[in-house]
């Protein structure tokens, strides 16, 4: 009777010790802990729960770039609120820009991040665009959305792209460090440290998907790697200067391209 006993357990203590190393095995494979908190947290929303709704400054912004005509050629602008607060078609109208013939398009929506973006995207491919200057991501890290995920998301931003409008040239831009000095940003809610990290990818996607990268952030940023006070009102948008630092550096960018 003991020996039929220990076998028994021997088997149940076998068994679980492999159940639980196919078990780790598959989480392992599928990310580790951050897939099992993905599926923790899915399974806290009830099937009938509402998904968060976009602000209603959003979707005002939104409803009006649905309406506008998009005239071919054209290069577009597209981001969130620092893209969204230029007149882009201004600043580039003078007999000095590279743009040629092209007419320039602000597509630029105050709070827009990656995965509101890819939400609205149909709509900037329907128009084929010739150049596309995209940047995009603060926003992100500003809801704690973890730089994986930011890039997964982007990563599937320009695949699109690419597939609907392989002749379209993207230029990619780093995300812009921010100024904790200033009282918007004592909270810290987007660390500098994080902005770089981010930054990096991006440069690595842009080589991958084969389209020009663009550092704004080593020419913003001051001595402590903050976004510059010469360049801005708040810690986290441009001014006029700063603006205009960009065009130049679009210029730069525009003349290496040919």
């Amino acid at each position: 009777m003991n020996t039929i006993l220990a076998v028994v357990c021997f088997t149940s203590v076998t068994v679980n010790i492999l159940f639980l190393a196919l078990a780790s095995i598959y989480v392992a494979k599928r990310g580790g802990i951050a897939f099992l908190l993905q599926k923790i947290s899915l399974g806290r929303i009830k099937p009938n729960q509402k998904q968060p709704t976009l602000p209603i400054f959003y979707l005002q912004r939104k409803s009006l770039l649905d309406v506008l005509p998009l005239d071919s050629p054209h290069a577009i602008f597209l981001g969130d609120s620092i893209v969204h607060e230029c007149e882009w078609s201004e600043l580039f109208d003078d007999p000095s820009s590279n743009f040629g013939s092209l007419k320039i398009k602000n597509r630029g929506i105050s709070g827009d991040t990656t995965v509101r973006l890819r939400g609205r995207l149909d709509d900037i491919l329907e128009s084929k665009p010739q150049k596309i200057f995209l940047m995009i991501g603060v926003n992100d890290l500003h809801e704690k959305r973890p730089i994986p995920e930011i890039i997964r998301n982007y990563s599937e931003i320009l695949t699109r792209i690419k597939n609907s409008l392989p002749d379209t040239t993207v230029f990619i831009h780093s995300v812009l460090p921010v100024n904790h000095n200033f009282r918007e940003n004592k909270k810290k809610y987007v660390k500098n440290r994080n902005v770089v990290s981010l930054n990096s990818y991006l440069q690595t996607l842009a080589g991958e998907f084969s389209y020009p990268y663009i550092d704004l952030f080593s020419h913003f940023a001051d001595s402590k790697s903050q976004l510059s006070d010469r360049y801005t009102l708040d810690g986290s948008h441009l001014n006029g200067k700063g603006y205009l630092l960009w065009k130049q550096l679009i210029e730069q960018e525009i003349g290496l391209q040919g």
